[in-house]
């Protein structure tokens, strides 16, 4: 079984080609390829979340993309 690292660097070797030749050429792009990725590779993801918004006290939190597990944010 592999650790979440080994999956995360499985994940960049299946899209770091595309990536460095230039064809994801906004942000988005590459938001997309980890999302499809994410939903193939991680076991036990129940959902990806792209660029939610929250707040923490008086701070606004949109990060590009959440992974969730099991109810929880990880």
């Amino acid at each position: 079984m592999c650790d979440r690292m080994e999956h995360y660097r499985i994940i960049w070797e299946r899209i770091r080609e595309t990536y460095y030749t230039g064809y994801m050429r906004v942000e988005h792009g590459l938001q997309a390829a980890l999302y499809a990725e994410f939903r193939i590779t991680l076991p036990g993801v129940n959902v990806v979340v792209v660029e939610p918004t929250w707040n923490v006290g008086n701070e606004q939190m949109k990060p590009d993309l959440v992974i969730v597990e099991k109810g929880q944010i990880t």
